[in-house]
Protein backbone atom coordinates (compact mmCIF):
# COMPACT_ATOMS: atom_id res chain seq x y z
CA UNK A 1 0.00 0.00 0.00
CA UNK A 2 2.37 1.99 0.99
CA UNK A 3 4.59 1.81 -2.57
CA UNK A 4 1.38 2.23 -4.29
CA UNK A 5 0.71 5.95 -2.34
CA UNK A 6 4.81 6.45 -3.29
CA UNK A 7 4.12 5.80 -7.24
CA UNK A 8 1.01 8.48 -6.95
CA UNK A 9 2.59 11.08 -5.35
CA UNK A 10 5.62 10.55 -8.13
CA UNK A 11 2.51 10.16 -10.73
CA UNK A 12 1.02 13.29 -9.74
CA UNK A 13 4.53 15.20 -9.31
CA UNK A 14 5.47 14.54 -12.98
CA UNK A 15 2.35 15.69 -14.11
CA UNK A 16 2.38 19.11 -12.60
CA UNK A 17 4.15 22.11 -14.34
CA UNK A 18 8.11 21.63 -14.22
CA UNK A 19 8.48 24.68 -12.97
CA UNK A 20 7.59 25.85 -9.58
CA UNK A 21 5.84 29.22 -8.98
CA UNK A 22 7.69 31.83 -6.89
CA UNK A 23 6.47 34.71 -4.70
CA UNK A 24 8.11 37.65 -5.40
CA UNK A 25 10.01 38.39 -1.97
CA UNK A 26 12.23 34.83 -3.27
CA UNK A 27 11.72 34.46 -7.06
CA UNK A 28 15.50 33.72 -8.20
CA UNK A 29 16.18 35.60 -11.43
CA UNK A 30 15.69 32.77 -13.56
CA UNK A 31 12.39 32.48 -12.53
CA UNK A 32 9.33 31.01 -15.24
CA UNK A 33 6.68 31.32 -13.25
CA UNK A 34 5.02 34.38 -10.56
CA UNK A 35 2.81 33.67 -7.78
CA UNK A 36 1.12 36.96 -7.42
CA UNK A 37 -2.33 36.00 -6.37
CA UNK A 38 -4.41 36.65 -3.18
CA UNK A 39 -2.26 40.24 -3.30
CA UNK A 40 -3.63 43.72 -2.35
CA UNK A 41 -1.62 44.83 -5.41
CA UNK A 42 -3.58 47.48 -7.67
CA UNK A 43 -1.61 47.12 -10.82
CA UNK A 44 1.75 44.69 -10.00
CA UNK A 45 4.93 46.36 -9.27
CA UNK A 46 7.22 46.82 -11.70
CA UNK A 47 9.50 43.77 -10.34
CA UNK A 48 7.71 41.51 -12.84
CA UNK A 49 10.66 43.08 -15.08
CA UNK A 50 13.24 41.34 -13.45
CA UNK A 51 12.80 38.13 -14.58
CA UNK A 52 13.88 37.35 -18.58
CA UNK A 53 12.73 33.63 -18.45
CA UNK A 54 8.92 34.73 -17.31
CA UNK A 55 5.98 33.00 -18.84
CA UNK A 56 3.57 32.34 -16.40
CA UNK A 57 1.57 34.34 -13.80
CA UNK A 58 -0.80 33.48 -11.40
CA UNK A 59 -3.15 37.02 -10.53
CA UNK A 60 -6.01 34.61 -9.05
CA UNK A 61 -8.38 35.75 -6.39
CA UNK A 62 -6.83 39.27 -6.85
CA UNK A 63 -9.91 41.38 -5.72
CA UNK A 64 -8.12 44.84 -5.93
CA UNK A 65 -6.47 44.73 -9.38
CA UNK A 66 -7.24 47.44 -11.74
CA UNK A 67 -7.41 44.80 -14.83
CA UNK A 68 -7.00 47.19 -18.36
CA UNK A 69 -3.91 48.56 -16.67
CA UNK A 70 -2.49 45.49 -15.15
CA UNK A 71 -2.92 43.59 -18.38
CA UNK A 72 -1.27 46.17 -20.60
CA UNK A 73 1.36 45.80 -18.47
CA UNK A 74 1.68 42.51 -18.76
CA UNK A 75 1.79 42.90 -22.42
CA UNK A 76 5.25 44.14 -22.12
CA UNK A 77 6.35 40.70 -20.73
CA UNK A 78 7.89 39.11 -23.99
CA UNK A 79 7.72 35.47 -23.13
CA UNK A 80 4.23 35.00 -20.98
CA UNK A 81 2.11 32.43 -22.15
CA UNK A 82 0.02 31.34 -19.15
CA UNK A 83 -1.98 33.51 -17.08
CA UNK A 84 -3.92 32.12 -14.41
CA UNK A 85 -7.13 34.44 -13.01
CA UNK A 86 -9.07 31.99 -11.28
CA UNK A 87 -11.42 33.06 -8.53
CA UNK A 88 -12.07 36.63 -9.51
CA UNK A 89 -15.75 36.33 -9.89
CA UNK A 90 -16.54 40.37 -10.30
CA UNK A 91 -14.48 40.45 -13.18
CA UNK A 92 -15.50 41.73 -15.98
CA UNK A 93 -14.65 38.81 -18.60
CA UNK A 94 -15.73 40.62 -22.07
CA UNK A 95 -13.56 43.68 -21.07
CA UNK A 96 -10.74 41.40 -19.96
CA UNK A 97 -10.97 39.02 -22.81
CA UNK A 98 -10.51 42.35 -25.17
CA UNK A 99 -7.58 43.10 -23.39
CA UNK A 100 -5.84 40.43 -23.39
CA UNK A 101 -5.71 40.21 -26.89
CA UNK A 102 -2.70 42.86 -26.25
CA UNK A 103 -0.72 39.88 -25.08
CA UNK A 104 0.71 38.34 -28.45
CA UNK A 105 1.68 34.57 -27.23
CA UNK A 106 -0.94 33.85 -24.49
CA UNK A 107 -1.03 30.05 -24.98
CA UNK A 108 -3.02 28.72 -21.31
CA UNK A 109 -5.64 30.51 -19.55
CA UNK A 110 -7.51 29.67 -16.69
CA UNK A 111 -10.83 30.96 -15.80
CA UNK A 112 -12.01 29.09 -12.70
CA UNK A 113 -14.46 29.90 -10.27
CA UNK A 114 -15.45 33.38 -12.15
CA UNK A 115 -19.43 32.74 -12.33
CA UNK A 116 -19.52 32.58 -16.16
CA UNK A 117 -22.62 31.88 -17.61
CA UNK A 118 -22.09 33.28 -20.81
CA UNK A 119 -18.64 33.36 -22.73
CA UNK A 120 -17.64 36.32 -24.33
CA UNK A 121 -17.67 36.61 -28.24
CA UNK A 122 -14.35 37.87 -27.70
CA UNK A 123 -12.91 34.62 -26.83
CA UNK A 124 -12.43 33.49 -30.80
CA UNK A 125 -9.45 36.38 -30.88
CA UNK A 126 -7.26 34.63 -28.15
CA UNK A 127 -6.52 32.58 -31.68
CA UNK A 128 -3.34 30.95 -29.96
CA UNK A 129 -4.75 29.07 -26.98
CA UNK A 130 -4.38 26.14 -26.23
CA UNK A 131 -5.84 25.66 -22.84
CA UNK A 132 -8.54 26.64 -21.36
CA UNK A 133 -10.09 25.66 -18.05
CA UNK A 134 -13.45 27.07 -17.46
CA UNK A 135 -14.26 25.01 -14.46
CA UNK A 136 -15.71 25.45 -11.12
CA UNK A 137 -18.82 27.77 -13.13
CA UNK A 138 -21.68 25.81 -12.59
CA UNK A 139 -24.28 28.05 -14.25
CA UNK A 140 -21.95 28.29 -17.68
CA UNK A 141 -24.26 27.80 -21.47
CA UNK A 142 -21.74 25.02 -22.10
CA UNK A 143 -23.47 24.72 -25.54
CA UNK A 144 -23.29 28.33 -26.19
CA UNK A 145 -19.18 28.62 -25.28
CA UNK A 146 -18.21 25.42 -26.92
CA UNK A 147 -19.76 26.71 -29.77
CA UNK A 148 -17.55 29.42 -29.70
CA UNK A 149 -14.33 27.49 -28.69
CA UNK A 150 -14.86 25.63 -32.35
CA UNK A 151 -13.53 29.10 -33.74
CA UNK A 152 -9.90 27.92 -31.95
CA UNK A 153 -8.01 26.21 -34.39
CA UNK A 154 -4.96 25.47 -31.58
CA UNK A 155 -7.19 24.48 -28.34
CA UNK A 156 -6.09 21.03 -27.45
CA UNK A 157 -7.24 21.00 -23.41
CA UNK A 158 -10.47 22.17 -22.14
CA UNK A 159 -11.19 21.92 -17.97
CA UNK A 160 -14.57 21.78 -17.53
CA UNK A 161 -14.29 20.09 -13.51
CA UNK A 162 -17.19 21.54 -11.49
CA UNK A 163 -19.96 23.08 -14.34
CA UNK A 164 -22.84 20.74 -13.26
CA UNK A 165 -23.26 19.40 -16.51
CA UNK A 166 -25.80 16.35 -17.03
CA UNK A 167 -24.51 16.08 -20.83
CA UNK A 168 -21.94 16.78 -23.15
CA UNK A 169 -22.71 18.63 -26.24
CA UNK A 170 -22.08 17.26 -29.46
CA UNK A 171 -20.70 20.12 -30.91
CA UNK A 172 -17.90 19.72 -28.94
CA UNK A 173 -16.74 17.38 -31.88
CA UNK A 174 -16.14 20.23 -34.06
CA UNK A 175 -13.35 21.10 -32.30
CA UNK A 176 -10.88 19.18 -34.39
CA UNK A 177 -7.24 20.09 -32.31
CA UNK A 178 -9.43 18.71 -29.24
CA UNK A 179 -6.63 16.37 -27.62
CA UNK A 180 -7.63 16.67 -23.88
CA UNK A 181 -10.85 17.21 -21.32
CA UNK A 182 -10.97 17.08 -17.74
CA UNK A 183 -14.51 16.35 -16.52
CA UNK A 184 -14.10 15.57 -12.71
CA UNK A 185 -17.22 16.63 -10.88
CA UNK A 186 -20.33 16.53 -13.15
CA UNK A 187 -23.31 15.00 -13.59
CA UNK A 188 -22.43 12.68 -16.93
CA UNK A 189 -22.95 9.55 -17.83
CA UNK A 190 -22.40 9.56 -21.33
CA UNK A 191 -20.20 11.18 -23.80
CA UNK A 192 -20.56 11.81 -27.39
CA UNK A 193 -18.17 9.51 -30.09
CA UNK A 194 -14.46 11.09 -28.54
CA UNK A 195 -12.54 8.67 -30.85
CA UNK A 196 -13.09 10.66 -33.81
CA UNK A 197 -10.44 13.16 -32.53
CA UNK A 198 -7.33 12.18 -34.30
CA UNK A 199 -5.03 13.51 -31.49
CA UNK A 200 -7.01 12.79 -28.25
CA UNK A 201 -5.40 11.26 -25.31
CA UNK A 202 -6.28 12.21 -22.10
CA UNK A 203 -9.68 12.31 -20.06
CA UNK A 204 -10.90 12.39 -16.66
CA UNK A 205 -14.51 11.61 -16.00
CA UNK A 206 -14.06 11.07 -12.50
CA UNK A 207 -16.72 11.80 -10.05
CA UNK A 208 -19.83 11.66 -12.32
CA UNK A 209 -22.36 9.11 -13.03
CA UNK A 210 -21.12 6.68 -15.58
CA UNK A 211 -22.23 3.19 -14.94
CA UNK A 212 -19.95 1.66 -17.59
CA UNK A 213 -17.00 2.84 -19.76
CA UNK A 214 -18.21 4.07 -23.08
CA UNK A 215 -17.27 2.00 -25.82
CA UNK A 216 -16.58 4.11 -27.91
CA UNK A 217 -13.35 5.27 -26.32
CA UNK A 218 -12.28 1.54 -27.01
CA UNK A 219 -12.07 2.55 -30.48
CA UNK A 220 -8.70 4.94 -29.76
CA UNK A 221 -5.53 3.71 -29.98
CA UNK A 222 -2.72 6.66 -28.81
CA UNK A 223 -1.86 6.32 -25.44
CA UNK A 224 -4.68 7.51 -23.04
CA UNK A 225 -4.38 9.13 -19.36
CA UNK A 226 -7.65 7.78 -18.63
CA UNK A 227 -9.05 8.39 -15.09
CA UNK A 228 -12.65 7.81 -14.34
CA UNK A 229 -12.42 7.38 -10.39
CA UNK A 230 -15.68 6.80 -7.86
CA UNK A 231 -18.61 6.27 -10.51
CA UNK A 232 -20.73 3.34 -10.80
CA UNK A 233 -18.80 1.47 -13.10
CA UNK A 234 -18.90 -2.48 -12.50
CA UNK A 235 -18.08 -4.10 -15.82
CA UNK A 236 -15.54 -2.61 -18.54
CA UNK A 237 -16.01 -3.49 -22.35
CA UNK A 238 -14.00 -6.17 -23.58
CA UNK A 239 -11.87 -3.62 -26.21
CA UNK A 240 -10.17 -2.00 -23.32
CA UNK A 241 -7.89 -4.72 -23.82
CA UNK A 242 -6.74 -3.45 -26.92
CA UNK A 243 -6.25 0.04 -25.72
CA UNK A 244 -2.97 1.71 -24.54
CA UNK A 245 -2.73 3.59 -21.35
CA UNK A 246 -0.17 6.21 -19.70
CA UNK A 247 -2.51 6.16 -16.72
CA UNK A 248 -5.66 4.32 -15.47
CA UNK A 249 -7.55 5.11 -12.85
CA UNK A 250 -10.85 3.12 -12.16
CA UNK A 251 -10.67 3.62 -8.05
CA UNK A 252 -13.84 3.76 -6.47
CA UNK A 253 -16.02 2.23 -8.63
CA UNK A 254 -17.67 -1.24 -7.88
CA UNK A 255 -16.31 -3.73 -9.79
CA UNK A 256 -17.10 -6.71 -10.50
CA UNK A 257 -14.42 -9.75 -10.94
CA UNK A 258 -14.28 -9.92 -14.34
CA UNK A 259 -13.88 -6.24 -14.46
CA UNK A 260 -11.09 -6.93 -12.43
CA UNK A 261 -9.59 -9.35 -14.71
CA UNK A 262 -9.47 -7.14 -17.50
CA UNK A 263 -7.89 -4.48 -15.93
CA UNK A 264 -5.44 -6.95 -14.74
CA UNK A 265 -4.48 -8.14 -17.37
CA UNK A 266 -3.95 -4.58 -19.19
CA UNK A 267 0.07 -4.70 -19.68
CA UNK A 268 0.88 -1.14 -21.21
CA UNK A 269 -0.53 0.85 -18.48
CA UNK A 270 2.12 2.54 -16.92
CA UNK A 271 0.21 3.49 -14.03
CA UNK A 272 -3.23 1.37 -12.95
CA UNK A 273 -5.26 1.83 -9.95
CA UNK A 274 -8.65 0.22 -9.80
Amino acid sequence: MLLKKAIICLFFLSACTPYYRYKLIDAPKNTKALDLSSSGYIVPPDDIFAFPKLEDINLSNSKHLDWSATIEKLSKIEKLKTLILNDNPDINLKTLIIDLRKIKNLKYLFLAGNKITILPNEIIDLSLLETLDLSNNPEINISDAVDKLTKLKSLDFIYLQNCNLKELPSNILQIESLAGLNLFGNGLDSLPNLSSFKNFNSLDISGNMFKSIPNDLTKIRRRMNFYAASNQITNVPDGILYMKFQTFNLTGNPLNLAAREKIRRLVNARYKWY
